[in-house]
């Protein structure tokens, strides 16, 4: 699917955001979850961290699709976000 970058506001962890698009006159809402992972829980060993992060995305909701993976903030935790296609 081609990308469009858009740049929204700071948003809380597990907070939604829905952005309209119309494709030749067809109206799609998408929806986007940014969700956070403490990649660090259960240690700090670096094939563990990418395992718990890999675990992470997979064990996540079927019906969402992973868009993009982010850096770790101060406290060791990764933003994760996931994209959900709706119709209208």
């Amino acid at each position: 699917m081609p990308q469009v970058c858009i740049h929204i506001p700071a948003t809380r962890p597990d907070q939604s955001v829905e952005v309209g698009v119309s494709i030749d006159g067809v109206r799609r809402i998408m929806d986007y979850r940014v969700l956070t992972c403490d990649w660090t829980a259960g240690g700090t060993d670096p094939v563990g961290r990418y395992d718990r992060l890999r675990r992470f995305v997979q064990q996540y909701q079927d019906e969402w699709e992973l868009v993009q993976i982010g850096r770790p903030d101060r406290n060791d935790r990764i933003p994760v976000t996931f994209r959900q296609h709706v119709q209208v």
